[in-house]
């Protein structure tokens, strides 16, 4: 099976959900960092899980981040994050649908709640975007980060 990687714009976010997702994207960043230090400093054993972080993401990107850090420490052992990281989810914790007028969003969980967003589908990603939304397609990891000043 072939991966296809779509890279979308979100279609005019408001100012409450980019900060929300730049807040979310700090505490994936602190979160991965948590465990990394707990495994270097022997606080607790690789098996850590989302009952030992104390923050308001929600337990899915959580999840997600405890598995990034363990392969970012079995590869490069003590790492230290400076900038905030996308934050991600695996395919069971995000949606992708079409409203009645047509836009496609996207739902996935942040801090507070589920955000549902429209993305921007211009030509490069029409085909694979309307694969996923007919269920022709299988989705993986849905990953949020921030470029440019948008």
């Amino acid at each position: 099976m072939v991966t296809v990687t779509v890279t979308a714009k979100f279609h005019n976010p408001s100012l409450s959900r980019r900060k929300e997702w730049q807040h979310a994207s700090r505490l994936y960043r602190d979160t991965k960092q948590f465990c990394i230090d707990g495994w270097e400093n022997g606080d607790f054993g690789k098996s850590v899980t989302t009952a030992s972080i104390d923050n308001d993401l929600y337990s899915a990107i959580q999840n997600q981040a405890i598995r990034e850090a363990k392969s970012d420490h079995n590869k490069d052992g003590e790492v230290r994050y400076r900038e905030s990281q996308p934050f991600a989810v695996n395919n069971q914790n995000w949606e992708l649908d079409t409203t009645e007028n047509g836009t496609v969003v996207v739902g996935f969980p942040c801090v507070s709640q589920w955000w549902y967003t429209p993305i921007e589908v211009y030509e490069d990603i029409a085909d694979p975007v309307d694969r996923l939304v007919e269920g022709d397609a299988k989705k993986t990891r849905l990953q949020v980060y921030r470029r440019g000043g948008d």
